[in-house]
């Protein structure tokens, strides 16, 4: 029935009609509700009459207060003054806040300051001693001429009072009503005529809106046919007019564009296509909610998927779930902590495949992210090259290390003349070969630790670790070292922090590490603090000292291998390979290790551990997580 759109438009204000006619009905039933209501509009003033009446009896209490008082009583009659007192004056302040009428202003502050007067006259009457019986008849003589005559002039000012209210209470019921009738005579008028008002003018402008509708959409019935050329269309100045308009410079581009450069741009299209296709390594287009655009083959194969199948499906689908899946939902979710570079390993044929996973962001003109490219480089053969110099290293430091624990053993002896005598310059060639020896015992020792952390990931043990009792461990190995230094060791760890997924081994290891390195190079009188803090997705501890800090331009490179910081009048003092080991240990736990370069004085190291979550990185599940 109501098909079109000049029925609809009928039926709305049929409907807008049937409104207006159910809203007067409702305002009409009010109206004639507002007579039985007024009773409780005039509340206020039968109120306003009874706390009158209250502080008039108050008055009456201190009169009789007043009595007992001259009588003898003086304590207990003073007493009562008080407490009658208290309630008159709660009774005005609660009368005074409802106050709304100018006169009434005038009558209320009038009975306030003769109060106050005949409250002052009963403290001189106080003055006076009753037991005297001179200063009893003044007292009374004072009592009789002036209080008195203040309580006839409160007394006067609190009848005014009482008569105005009585005289608005009426007042304002007649009036209430006589309005409320009027109101009703009106609206049983006014609201017919109104429905009868709306439905015709519905009629008049439904009929003038649709003429242009219709003759627009005729139009559009025609382009969708093919024809391009503008028929006539509304030639009216207002928004219909102004649609028309639009419309036909809608077709004119339209007709242009046909004849333009769109075959180029198809063709320029399937060209980047064709190249993007082409390329040998895994490609990824993704938009900025994570569904897949465009994939060529290589990567359709390393997923395992149609190529065709896979367009607009969302990442998290198309790649197994696994190191590069959380790596680039990490990205899609815009984490502050995340490196636009990476690699991944990938199981393939049970073996294990690497990947330098490089995400570079679309931007639009806006510089808005707009979506993602995904670039995935093999890097196994440099993995398998980068594996054997591990290998080759720790092959041998451990040939190395035999050798060497001979020569520190025989240079040892040889310094506590074992083996005979030593004159003075023997001793110092002595002395240096057993400095080098250890210095080439712990560069040994360096190398084996950072080739096994480089190994292997199955060397960690990860397990639910208390941040706490780590910090706890290692400071603890240094406080002897602080004492004879001279080194102030503090820390600063919250008690509730939660735990972490972590090698307890390996995290104390890290924390030894940054502690060994403050203590170094800190100097007597100076201080080194260990401190955590928990972020929204992980716990951040730092590692700061006063001593002498690290330049810029070196914040980056010390955690590579054997990079020492240079230009200061200071003896080297490490190998250069504990920072480069620190950085591998934190990396296996998906956090990330750097330093703070713009303190005052001294340096600070800061790393990040994740937070226990219900799957951890690994794809196994905690304890504490069930």
């Amino acid at each position: 029935m109501f098909k079109t759109v000049r029925s609809k438009f009928t039926l709305g204000y049929l409907s807008l009609v049937l409104v207006i006619c159910f809203l007067g009905v409702v305002s009409i039933y009010t109206m004639s509700s507002i007579s039985t209501t007024i009773e409780g509009l005039i509340t206020t003033n039968y109120n306003s009459i009874d706390r009158l009446n209250r502080m008039t009896d108050a008055l009456w209490g201190q009169r009789m207060a007043v009595e007992e008082y001259l009588n003898g009583d003086s304590v207990q009659a003073a007493i009562r003054f008080e407490q009658y007192r208290n309630e008159f004056i709660r009774y005005y302040n609660e009368e005074e806040a409802t106050i709304i009428l100018d006169n009434e202003r005038q009558y209320i502050d009038e009975i306030w300051q003769r109060f106050q007067r005949y409250v002052s006259s009963f403290q001189i009457l106080t003055s006076y001693d009753i037991s005297n019986p001179e200063e009893y008849s003044q007292a009374v003589d004072y009592h009789e001429t002036n209080m008195s005559a203040y309580v006839t002039l409160l007394e006067n000012a609190m009848q005014k009072l009482h008569d105005s209210n009585e005289t608005a209470l009426f007042s304002r019921r007649d009036q209430a009503t006589e309005a409320a009738r009027t109101s009703t005579r009106t609206l049983c008028i006014l609201f017919p005529l109104a429905a009868v008002l709306g439905l015709w003018m519905s009629n008049i402008y439904t009929k003038r809106f649709l003429a242009p509708i219709d003759q627009i959409t005729r139009q559009i019935k025609l382009v969708r046919q093919g024809n391009l050329t503008s028929g006539e269309l509304v030639t009216s100045q207002d928004e219909f007019g102004l649609l028309a308009d639009e419309f036909r410079r809608m077709l004119q581009r339209l007709s242009d564009f046909e004849q333009s450069t769109l075959g180029s741009l198809m063709e320029a299209k399937n060209q980047t296509d064709t190249i993007a296709k082409s390329i040998n390594e895994p490609l990824l287009v993704l938009d900025d909610k994570g569904a897949v655009l465009l994939l060529n083959q290589a990567m359709s194969q390393l997923a395992g998927v149609d190529e065709s199948a896979s367009i607009h499906m969302p990442v998290r689908q198309l790649l197994p779930k696994g190191e590069l899946a959380d790596y680039l939902l990490r990205v899609l979710q815009g984490s502050s902590d995340v490196e636009p570079e990476k690699i991944v390993a990938l199981a393939d044929n049970d073996s294990d495949h690497f990947y330098h996973v490089a995400i570079t962001p679309i931007l639009d003109a806006d510089e808005r992210t707009t979506g993602f490219i995904v670039l995935l480089h093999n890097v196994t053969e440099l993995k398998l090259l980068e594996k054997a110099r591990g290998d080759f290293i720790a092959t041998i430091s451990h040939e190395f290390k035999t050798p060497l624990t001979s020569i520190f053993m025989g240079a040892d002896m040889m310094r506590s003349e074992l083996a005979g005598p030593m004159n003075r310059d023997q001793r110092e060639i002595v002395e240096t070969i057993c400095e080098d020896s250890q210095q080439l015992e712990n560069l040994v020792s360096e190398l084996l630790e950072l080739s096994r952390i480089e190994s292997a990931k199955t060397i960690y043990k990860f397990e639910p670790c208390s941040v706490e009792s780590a910090i706890r461990v290692s400071t603890r190995q240094f406080e002897s070292i602080a004492v004879h230094s001279e080194i102030r060791l503090t820390t600063q760890v919250p008690k509730d922090l939660p735990q972490v997924w972590a090698d307890f081994s390996k995290i104390t290891w890290v924390l030894n590490n940054l502690l060994s390195n403050a203590m170094k190079y800190t100097n007597e009188g100076g201080s080194v603090t260990v401190s955590a803090q928990r972020r929204e997705r992980d716990i951040l501890i730092s590692v700061a000292d006063t001593g002498i800090g690290v330049p810029p331009e070196f914040a980056d490179q010390i955690f590579e291998k054997f990079v020492q910081v240079k230009g200061y009048d200071l003896e080297v003092r490490g190998t250069g390979l504990g920072l480069a080991a620190a950085k591998e240990i934190i990396t296996a736990h998906h956090g990330r290790i750097w330093c703070v370069t713009d303190r005052e004085e001294g340096s600070e190291f800061c790393f990040t551990l994740p937070l226990i979550k219900e799957e951890n990185h690994d794809g196994t599940k905690c304890s504490d997580c069930g």
